[in-house]
């Protein structure tokens, strides 16, 4: 179980976020054929940007919770096991009082996945190939030399997004686009974070002119940390 203080991408603090994380170096080669996504290139968002600055866009981002969860194991996943350890069984069991009955002599549960756990070594592919095919279902097509990129165009609108695992940039002229985006990204994963204005993405802070064809970005947030992290080390 892993506890994370999240900050924004100014440095100011967000929340605190727990997660249960499997052990995927147990996990033997035979289980899994890919492990890798990919992921969004800084080029890419930069050439995103001058494309909003250019033609003044609208410019979303998203963020999926959960996200790997999302990916549930077929027929032709190999069966999975994780033992949950007591420590953390025994709140599970008082959160859930119906799984005590569960628990082995050793208070621990022997659990069997349906999802793909974040820790496991295929989780990241898995959700990528289950974003795609619900970015697909809304009409956006996959480009043919990044697949963190994908496009929708009709003859007086486009809308053009980047992907980063479950982190989502959306550039578009049209307000519909980036309504229909964010209805099927919640009709598929049920909790999106949305932000209109997409003032912050990949850690870089981002603020726009009046007329929105500046825009700018920083990374104070990560810079105050290297700050502290060093001021730290040589303490």
């Amino acid at each position: 179980m892993f506890i994370k203080h999240k900050m924004k991408a100014d440095g100011r603090y967000d929340r605190t976020k727990a997660r249960l994380v499997v052990d995927g170096s147990n996990q033997k080669t035979h289980m899994y054929d890919f492990i890798s996504s990919t992921t969004v290139s800084l080029s890419l968002v930069f050439i995103l940007l001058n494309i909003a600055s250019y033609f003044k866009c609208l410019m979303v981002s998203y963020d999926i919770k959960g996200a790997f969860l999302n990916a549930v194991f077929t027929d032709e996943d190999e069966p999975t096991y994780v033992v949950i350890r007591k420590e953390v069984a025994e709140l599970w069991s008082q959160l859930d009082p119906t799984s005590e009955p569960y628990r082995n002599k050793k208070g621990e549960f022997l659990l069997a996945l349906d999802k793909f756990a974040y820790g496991l070594k295929q989780s990241p592919i898995k959700f990528q190939q289950h974003l795609r095919k619900v970015l697909q279902n809304i009409g956006y097509v996959e480009s043919q030399y990044d697949d963190c990129l994908y496009t929708k165009v009709t003859s007086h609108t486009f809308s053009i997004i980047s992907t980063h695992v479950d982190d989502i940039l959306q550039v578009s002229n049209c307000r519909l686009m980036t309504q229909e985006l964010h209805q099927g990204l919640i009709d598929a994963y049920t909790t999106v974070t949305y932000n209109p204005n997409a003032d912050s993405y990949l850690g870089m802070s981002i603020t726009r002119n009046d007329d929105g064809h500046e825009i700018f970005f920083n990374q104070s947030g990560s810079i105050e940390k290297l700050l502290q992290e060093g001021i730290s080390f040589h303490k």
